[in-house]
């Protein structure tokens, strides 16, 4: 069971993020706004540009348009520039996009932080962080040692989020994150969801399941053909009216 709106009256905190008339291959001209402690949600049909979105965001993808972080313009040329400005993605292909399988959980977990402990390493420092993650997401593991490969689903998403909470996000860009994992693993998925944007955290939330949408986010921005359909909110944010914005009706019809 998904649990209540996790963000509420956000609109009154600083604009964390910023998007104007992005284009892509596949994008053609995105334009919203997204506060401190504001869990915006993404829906729409598979394949109708969310992933290209926030890969975008992450500046993994060449776009054209404005994007500004607290008021700054940013062209982010790859994924290390887009990270130094606390910016996160969770993958939802963990398997192929978010983890290293042959490696152990303790190196997956570290991954994005490396050089944050000094060369040479500082391993007791790195473990002690590795190992405060960890419980705090409840992974249910040997040791930081296994390999990740020998991981449930829901324990493997884990990892993939716990390496970016180290660096602490400010901006955490979510793509499908808890596609395949059991129930128990998204309710603890939620919790910690509730506690990032308590703690100021903006998050973008692409979620294939409308329920999560719905019973998660104050907002939802819904993409058609790579356009942003329409902005559900309020008394607007229905099941009827997602569905239907998800097939390419008009707000018009959304009433």
């Amino acid at each position: 069971m998904v649990q209540g709106k996790i963000s509420h009256g956000t609109a009154d905190l600083p604009l964390r993020l910023e998007v104007s008339d992005l284009q892509t291959g596949s994008l053609k001209g995105i334009s919203f706004n997204l506060h401190d402690g504001e869990l915006l949600g993404i829906g729409g049909l598979k394949g109708q540009g969310q992933r290209e979105l926030l890969l975008s965001l992450f500046g993994d993808r060449p776009y054209m348009g404005r994007v500004a972080l607290s008021g700054k313009t940013v062209l982010f040329k790859n994924t290390r520039q887009a990270m130094e400005k606390g910016v996160a993605l969770v993958p939802g292909e963990r398997s192929t996009e978010g983890l290293l399988s042959i490696r152990s959980i303790l190196e997956n977990l570290l991954l994005p932080s490396w050089k944050n402990y000094g060369f040479p390493l500082r391993m007791p420092k790195a473990r002690a962080d590795a190992t405060k993650v960890s419980k705090s997401l409840n992974m249910t593991m040997a040791g930081l040692d296994q390999s990740v490969s020998g991981l449930s689903g829901g324990n493997a998403q884990k990892a993939v989020i716990g390496k970016w909470l180290l660096r602490q996000p400010k901006l955490l860009l979510l793509d499908d994150p808890t596609k395949g994992v059991d129930v128990g693993t998204k309710a603890e998925f939620y919790r910690l969801l509730a506690k990032l944007c308590e703690e100021g955290t903006a998050v973008l939330f692409y979620s294939s399941d409308d329920e999560e949408l719905l019973g998660l986010c104050d907002r939802v921005l819904v993409l058609h053909d790579g356009v942003i359909r329409t902005e559900l909110s309020g008394e607007n944010l229905t099941k009827s009216n997602l569905v239907a914005a998800s097939l390419g009706a008009s707000d018009e019809s959304l009433q």
